[in-house]
């Protein structure tokens, strides 16, 4: 599910996409409760990863708690090429109405921007007169329009004089966003020797998760049946376990989407078991690993990503 949104993303921002550098640079940091990627391979940055149960562009929420990570967040979609938001001017306008009729704080105007708000105030000031011009734009040939737009030339030279300070502004933070990234640690866990394998309900399997995550056990979280590390949320079973999951998720399946609006004279010819097999031709991954469809081994035992 997660690759084809990222497939859909880089679709619909391909035509943006172009403008950026070629790829230079892909780091991954690990925490005891996150997993963050920073990357500019698509010709934009991005910051994605897992924390504090979700999955994708978590910069907003993790920068919150981590702050280091706030400038990495200020340049997610911009261009990797000069640093540019988002459809950074339509957006501005739009984003600037909204602070002009009290919908939104100056504030937000300015995160979007990621500008200094001194430069973005100048934007606000002159962008009813810009949205005016950018319409009369479209009717050109209409006499009154070129009377408007001349009347509003001197709107459109500041306008253009604060552009070109933004465009000088965004060049320098993405020239500088890759200083930042080189210098931060990838490697932002913190272990604590305090807590033993004995500490846990089912120390086997989070020796198995600790091995197959590379990370320290004392990372690794217990919830229920359900295991969590760096933002991510496994669960670890045994072969029979797997078996049993499976086929109680098949199952669950059926009788809440399938069974439920059928009458009872039809449910007497649905064969459960053949049901159960149809979903599982796949394997165990496809039904328990929500989050990838993944099966991977362990010596002992089956982790799944959920």
């Amino acid at each position: 599910m997660n690759n084809q949104l990222n497939v859909f993303i880089d679709l619909i921002f391909g035509f943006f996409l172009k403008e950026g550098k070629e790829k230079k640079m892909k780091k991954t940091f690990t925490g005891n409760d996150f997993t963050a990627v920073f990357t500019d391979e698509n010709g934009y940055f991005s910051l994605t990863g897992d924390f504090n149960g979700s999955s994708g562009a978590i910069g907003k929420s993790l920068s919150k708690k981590y702050p280091a990570f706030k400038p990495l967040n200020a340049v997610h979609l911009a261009k990797c090429g000069n640093g540019e938001p988002f459809h950074a001017i339509a957006n501005g306008l739009y984003h600037a109405k909204a602070v002009i009729k009290g919908e939104k704080p100056l504030q937000e105007l300015v995160e979007y921007m990621n500008a200094p708000q001194e430069l973005v105030e100048r934007f606000l000031a002159v962008s009813p007169q810009i949205a005016i011009y950018k319409e009369a734009e479209k009717e050109i040939e209409n006499i009154k329009t070129k009377t408007k737009l001349k009347n509003l030339s001197s709107y459109k030279e500041e306008f253009d004089q604060i552009t070109a300070e933004l465009s000088v502004h965004w060049e320098s933070v993405s020239e500088t966003i890759y200083e930042i990234v080189e210098r931060m640690p990838s490697d932002m866990t913190a272990t604590d020797e305090t807590i033993s394998l004995e500490d846990y309900g089912n120390p086997e399997k989070v020796k198995a998760l600790a091995e197959f995550t590379d990370l320290h056990y004392s990372l690794i979280k217990e919830e229920g049946d359900r295991f969590v590390v760096a933002g991510k949320e496994y669960l670890v079973l045994t072969d029979k376990e797997a078996d049993k999951t499976a086929r109680d998720l098949c199952i669950s399946y059926a009788e809440e989407c399938i069974l439920f609006d059928m009458s009872k004279n039809h449910r007497k010819y649905f064969d459960m078991d053949k049901f159960v097999s149809d979903c599982l031709i796949d394997g165990r991954g496809h039904v328990i690993a929500s989050y990838d469809g993944r099966e991977d081994k362990t010596a002992d035992y089956f982790i799944y990503r959920v």
